[in-house]
């Protein structure tokens, strides 16, 4: 009995948090963030606070979903994760990997595809956040690094259909970010949920 309790009550908390995410994400950043944007600065300054606000709504999302008890999460070595210019190597162990990442980096940006960029609704969020997009492979890497170089963590899905060469023998292929701006490459970070016992 206890466990069919459990069990419908983690469906109906799994359904209830998915219809805050799109809620929240559809009311503050693609209604109120563009009225608001105006008066957070110009610059690297609109930039970290705006990515300062993401880093605080997700992780207001993770701890609210953990203490419905619907997952639990365990972090090891997270302070690895906010040191300056960090690449960060993510191996996209559930859907909520970019979301459980931001939620522990301060400063943390992204490669976006840029059909996204031009969503109306998160263009704007996109934009203030300098998460990085571009069609041509090598100025995605000179972005990236120069993300790493003004110090924020860069955050890498592998499995990602970005921009690639033809092949990686290709001369035309771009060189890793890291090589271009010297960031460690020491953080592989793997989130993961699991439920409750």
């Amino acid at each position: 009995m206890l466990e069919r309790i459990n069990y419908y009550w983690r469906l109906v908390g799994t359904g209830l948090s998915f219809f805050l995410f799109g809620a929240v994400g559809l009311l503050f950043w693609g209604l109120l963030f563009p009225l608001i944007e105006r008066f957070l600065g110009a610059g690297l300054e609109k930039k970290l606070t705006s990515r300062a606000w993401m880093h605080g709504l997700f992780r207001w999302y993770m701890n609210f979903m953990r203490r419905i008890g619907i997952l639990t999460y365990e972090v090891r070595g997270g302070e690895r994760l906010n040191a300056p210019g960090r690449l960060v190597v993510a191996n996209h162990p559930s859907l909520l990997d970019v979301v459980f990442l931001i939620s522990q980096i301060r400063n943390a940006t992204c490669i976006v595809k840029p059909a996204l960029a031009a969503n109306p609704f998160m263009r704007f969020p996109i934009r203030a956040m300098g998460y990085i997009y571009a069609e041509d492979p090598e100025a995605l890497v000179e972005q990236c690094a120069a993300e790493l170089r003004e110090g924020a963590s860069l955050i890498i899905f592998p499995e990602g259909r970005g921009p690639r060469p033809a092949s990686p023998s290709s001369s035309s292929a771009a060189p890793p970010p890291s090589r271009y701006s010297r960031a460690p490459r020491c953080c592989r970070c793997a989130s993961a949920a699991r439920r409750p016992p």
